[in-house]
């Protein structure tokens, strides 16, 4: 890798796949299938079985049908909790790129309520956006050498010009670069996980054959290797549960260029239709720094708070 990529870069990428990481039926073509009822022998029902993920070990999945019931699930959910992470590591020791680098994010979302919070962190700064009743607050913090107060901002416009006050809770939840990679990978159905109760299909994607790299805007110069060089290792697994959810994604490759470098990604999806959405501890900041500026905060929250990030 180019000593000359620094550590802006290199966030810059991070972001990409992170962003500012649903829940539907999966009926791919050939692939997913529903159990139905068994007929019984008395006027007794007979419960119905348990509805299997896919219909066959061994299929291969069609990634963007997979991805885009996912996402419509995500819309329609009332509410859920996604966590994601993306980390890059670097071989050797060079001044410009440190050799790991990491940024995490923590989605909740309440559409009963209309509220949900965004919490976005990496080495060099954290974010985060709390949105109720329409009014967003804005608490920001640098980390490191350069780190200083947390500064706040309190908003009820959904935009400042071209640039949203705050993500949009699906893109969070899901980013581009995320949704690219699954999207641009070949999957085929390995097992089903019983030990939960409920059958979960684990897919499974390995070898960079499997792998499409520009997808995620990682192409070189020549259009066929990556700025990071060949990819010589990949691997990415899938949970999806029988409604379609992708409960669960890790992904992790590896380039052999001049530096040996490696990228990993992971969601996870919880509390779907259970999650709650609580003000934040530093919210008192937020509306006392609104009132300085001279912005009205015309959210009425009386919740308690949770603890601060």
């Amino acid at each position: 890798m180019d000593g000359r990529l620094g550590v802006a870069c290199v966030l810059a990428l991070l972001t990409l796949v992170a962003g500012c990481a649903g829940s539907a039926g999966v009926t791919t073509e050939g692939v997913a299938g529903e159990g139905t009822a068994a007929a019984g022998p008395t006027t007794a029902a007979t419960p119905t079985p348990t509805p299997e993920p896919y219909a066959g070990l061994g299929a291969e999945v069609d990634s963007e049908g997979l991805w885009a019931r996912h996402a419509d699930g995500l819309e329609a959910a009332d509410s859920f909790t996604a966590r994601r992470t993306s980390e890059m590591s670097v071989a050797g020791n060079d001044s410009a790129v440190p050799p790991s680098m990491n940024t995490t994010g923590t989605v909740r979302v309440d559409r009963a309520e209309g509220r949900y919070l965004v919490e976005q962190s990496s080495p060099l700064s954290s974010v985060t956006w709390f949105v109720a009743e329409n009014v967003t607050y804005r608490r920001f913090s640098v980390a490191g050498p350069a780190a200083s107060p947390p500064s706040y901002g309190v908003s009820d416009e959904p935009s400042e010009g071209e640039n949203p006050v705050v993500p949009d809770a699906n893109d969070a939840a899901t980013p581009s670069g995320l949704r690219n990679a699954v999207t641009n990978t070949t999957y085929t159905v390995e097992s089903v996980d019983r030990s939960g109760g409920e059958p979960v299909a684990v897919l499974v994607a390995t070898g960079p054959a499997a792998f499409d790299p520009s997808a995620m805007g990682l192409s070189g110069e020549n259009g066929e290797t990556t700025v990071f060089g060949e990819v010589s290792a990949f691997r990415s697994t899938l949970r999806v549960t029988p409604d379609g959810t992708i409960r669960a994604f890790d992904l992790r490759v590896t380039f052999d260029g001049e530096r040996a470098t490696t990228m990993r990604m992971s969601l996870s999806l919880s509390d779907v239709d259970d999650t709650g959405v609580r003000s934040p501890a530093w919210l008192d900041e937020a509306e006392a720094a609104a009132a300085t500026d001279g912005v009205s905060a015309n959210a009425t929250l009386t919740d308690g708070r949770q603890g601060s990030t």
